[in-house]
């Protein structure tokens, strides 16, 4: 088994409040970093969809792992915002071509 050098974070961050909360860490492996940032994007959404999460503003994250092999929130490799509303993500109007 090929033991993971990166991880996937997703995080719903709670605008109001100013805090965020960590709602899932995976560890992945048998990819380059570039691979897994193209990943990235519809393993969140995957996610969201996949355990019914609330509607809100969420960060995805690929990270380093830590000494143990788990994802380190603190070592971030690339960050997108998803914003999810009624099963999906909420993509603005003015964005779609």
């Amino acid at each position: 088994m090929t033991e993971a050098r990166y991880g996937f974070v997703l995080s719903e961050w709670h605008r109001h409040a100013g805090w965020e909360s960590f709602r899932k860490k995976v560890p992945v492996s048998g990819a380059s970093a570039e691979e897994l940032t193209a990943r990235l994007r519809p393993w969140a959404l995957d996610t969201l969809a996949q355990e019914h999460l609330s509607d809100g503003e969420y960060w995805a994250s690929l990270v380093g792992v830590d000494g143990h092999g788990q994802p380190d929130e603190t070592q971030v490799l690339d960050v997108v915002d998803i914003f999810w509303f009624h099963g999906e993500e909420f993509v603005p109007a003015s964005s779609v071509s």
